[in-house]
């Protein structure tokens, strides 16, 4: 694989040693893929280096917990209200 998108995958998606084993990795890769609105015949003609570079461009960068802040119980009831 491209050392890159290596790097890039393992920055945005670091691998701990208790995350489980996935058991049909391909059909995921595609599920993905289909997710995202590309099509078969746009797989037929996408490396899959190609591919895994849209699914990162995808992918936003988390958000610093210095960003993040508590609801508000008002707008939590106006959630709930909309439910």
């Amino acid at each position: 694989m491209d050392k890159k998108v290596s790097e890039e995958l393992e920055r945005k998606f670091p691998q701990n040693n208790d995350d489980k084993e996935n058991v049909f990795p391909e059909h995921d890769f595609l599920a993905m893929c289909l997710k995202i609105g590309l099509t078969i015949q746009d797989l037929k003609f996408l490396t899959y280096i190609d591919a895994i570079k849209i699914l990162l461009s995808f992918c936003e960068e988390k958000i610093n917990s210095d960003d993040e802040r508590e609801a508000t119980q008002e707008e939590i009831d106006n959630l709930v209200a909309t439910m």
